[in-house]
C-alpha cells in the first residue's frame, strides 16, 4: 500500500468544514488507541498516520512514538482514502460522493481539488510531491493524475480497459504500472449458474507516460496470481507470483525494458513485498524456523533477516530499514506495531 505532494496553499481561498475535521490542536500524551487500528502510514521518524475502524466510519490519526495522538479526520468525513504528502505537512483524502480533498494537516483546512464525482482509488504522490495519481471511473479503467501546483487534472492512462488495479508510477515518472483481470464468464444452468475463471488471473501491463499517445503494453500472460507490483530505483519491476498449482510465492522481476522476466527471491514464500524510499526491497517470509518474518532484498535476490514479525502479522508498511510498522491481526480487532531495537512495540492496543 506511499505518500507524495507538495504543499499548497492560500489559505483566504480554502474552506475550514467543521463537520468533517477536528479542531486545530496540540497532540496530547495519553493512552494508547484501543479498537481496530490499521493501514500504518509513516509521515517521518517520529509520526505515522493510521485508520481507526468505528461504527460510524473510519476515522484517521496522527500518533507519535512518544504515545502522543491527534485525530486528524472523522469519520463524517466519509473517507475512502487517505494519504499524506511526503513532507507530512499535508494530506488528501477521498470520500464515497468520488470528491477530492487536501488538507492542511496542522490547520485542518481543506480544500476540494477535483472537479467530478468518479469514484477515484489507490491515491499516490509523485517521488518530489508535485503530482497525486490515482485510478478513476466506475470501471477502474484510466489512470489520472492531478498536478497540484494549478490543480489541472488530467488523463493519462485511457485504453479502454476495465478493472485496473495495483497502479504504481515509476520515481522518474516516465511509467505506470497496474494490474488488468478479466470478468469471468458465467454459464447459466436450470436455475443455477457456474463461473469460469480461466483466463481471469491479473495481467500486468507497462504504460509509457512520456510518449503521447503510446499502447500500454501487456508484460506477462501467464496463470499465476500477481500482486504488489512494484518499481525499483532501476525501473526494474517486482510482483509476488502464487500460482493455484505450486505452494510456492516467489518474487518475480521484470527488467526494465520489459522484455524478461525471471525470479528475484525463489527460496522464500513471499506474502508482500515493499519498496523503500531509496529504491531498496523489503518482503515478508518464513524464516528457517518457520516464523513469519520481514527480509532485505539486494539487487541479486540475497536476503538477510531484519526482524521476526508479530504473530497476526497482515502487512507492513516501512519508508527504510529502521521505520518498519506492521499491521497485527488479534482477538480484539487489529493493531499497529513498530520497530525498534530488533522488536515489534505496540502503538495501539
Amino acid at each position: 500500500m506511499n505518500f507524495r505532494v507538495t504543499a499548497l496553499a492560500v489559505a483566504s481561498v480554502m474552506a475550514i468544514s467543521s463537520t468533517s475535521f477536528a479542531a486545530a490542536s496540540q497532540p496530547q500524551i495519553q493512552p494508547p488507541l484501543q479498537g481496530t487500528i490499521n493501514e500504518p502510514q509513516w509521515i517521518n521518524s517520529d509520526n505515522l498516520i493510521v485508520k481507526k475502524v468505528t461504527d460510524q466510519g473510519f476515522e484517521y490519526y496522527k500518533i507519535g512514538l512518544n504515545g502522543s495522538s491527534e485525530l486528524l479526520l472523522k469519520a463524517a468525513a466519509n473517507a475512502t482514502e487517505l494519504v499524506m504528502s511526503p513532507d507530512g505537512k499535508q494530506f488528501v483524502y477521498v470520500n464515497d460522493n468520488g470528491d477530492l480533498f487536501l488538507v492542511d494537516s496542522v490547520t485542518k483546512v481543506e480544500r476540494k481539488i477535483s472537479t467530478d464525482t468518479e469514484p477515484k482509488m489507490e491515491l499516490q504522490f509523485s517521488d518530489n510531491g508535485s503530482k497525486l495519481y490515482y485510478l478513476l471511473g466506475d470501471k477502474i479503467d484510466r489512470v489520472a493524475a492531478v498536478n497540484l501546483a494549478d490543480l489541472k487534472q488530467s488523463v493519462i492512462v485511457d485504453d479502454k480497459v476495465a478493472y485496473k488495479s495495483d497502479l504504481q508510477i515509476s520515481k522518474d515518472e516516465t511509467k505506470a504500472l497496474y494490474a488488468v483481470s478479466k470478468s469471468g464468464k458465467v454459464d447459466e444452468v436450470a436455475e443455477a449458474y457456474t463461473v469460469d475463471s480461466k483466463g481471469t488471473e491479473p495481467q500486468y501491463n507497462l504504460a509509457d507516460l512520456k510518449t503521447a499517445g503510446a499502447k500500454p503494453v501487456q508484460l506477462t500472460s501467464t496463470p499465476d496470481n500477481k500482486i504488489y507490483g512494484s518499481f525499483l530505483s532501476d525501473n526494474r519491476m517486482v510482483f509476488v507470483s502464487a500460482s493455484s498449482e505450486d505452494t510456492g510465492m516467489p518474487l518475480k522481476q521484470i527488467s526494465a525494458d520489459g522484455k524478461d522476466i525471471k525470479f528475484l527471491v525463489n527460496h522464500l514464500d513471499v506474502s508482500e513485498s515493499v519498496v523503500l524510499k531509496d529504491g531498496s526491497l523489503l518482503i515478508i517470509g518464513e524464516n528457517r524456523a518457520f516464523k513469519k518474518s520481514v527480509f532485505t532484498v539486494d539487487a541479486s535476490g540475497i536476503t538477510k533477516q531484519l526482524a521476526v514479525l508479530p504473530e497476526g502479522t497482515l502487512a507492513i508498511s516501512a519508508t527504510d530499514v529502521n521505520h518498519v510498522a506492521a499491521t497485527v491481526e488479534t482477538e480484539l480487532g487489529e493493531k499497529v506495531s513498530v520497530l525498534a531495537n530488533g522488536k515489534f512495540t505496540d502503538l495501539s492496543k
